[in-house]
């Protein structure tokens, strides 16, 4: 057997096991995912406080969902830095929901309960906020770009340092907010 031929069966069966791994990964990405799902959906319903930190939630259909605290002195599912790009949480009880850093692209809360959820750093671009109520929720550092604020609940809201460029808005839908000092405003400009 020749130098070349001993090369060749190695980097096939090298390439055939690297694919294999790759196949091995990607279902137990998916399993993971749906667990994650599984455990959103039985969140409030379990006596454990389960940490949906860094779960991948994209595209995952979690209309009317209750994620908010199981207790009335509790908080609600700790989400930060989970993936919930396109998800539907439409009507969704997301009350004292930790969103530190989730990635919420395109995602559709119309109508959902974020009463005083954490959503600094979170990124809602694109999402549809549509007659959600954010009252008293944290918004700091948020990225708001393109997203759909029409019939918010903004009240005592802080949307301090957020971007809002591009996004949809009421007339005066910001006068209840705590602030919006260092904001980027749907036009562009900066608010002092």
């Amino acid at each position: 057997m020749s130098i070349e031929n001993i090369i060749s069966a190695l980097l096939g069966a090298a390439a055939g096991a690297l694919i294999t791994y790759w196949f091995h990964l990607r279902s137990r990405n998916q399993e993971r995912r749906q667990d994650f799902i599984k455990m959103a959906r039985n969140w409030n319903k379990s006596k454990e406080q389960e940490s949906l930190q860094e779960a991948d939630l994209r595209k995952a259909n979690l209309q009317d969902i209750n994620l908010g605290p199981k207790d009335e002195s509790g908080q609600g599912a700790n989400l930060s830095f989970a993936n919930l790009q396109g998800a539907n949480l439409q009507n969704a009880n997301l009350t004292k929901v930790n969103f530190f850093k989730a990635n919420l692209k395109g995602i559709n809360l119309s109508h959902a309960n974020l009463f005083e959820a954490n959503l600094t750093g979170a990124i809602l671009s694109r999402a549809i906020l549509l007659g959600a109520d954010l009252s008293g929720a944290q918004l700091i550092d948020a990225q708001l770009i393109k997203a759909n604020l029409k019939s918010a609940n903004l009240h005592m809201a802080n949307l301090f340092n957020a971007n809002l460029k591009g996004a949809e808005v009421d007339d005066n839908q910001f006068s209840e907010a705590v602030t919006i000092d260092s904001a980027t405003l749907p036009d562009g400009s900066k608010k002092k």
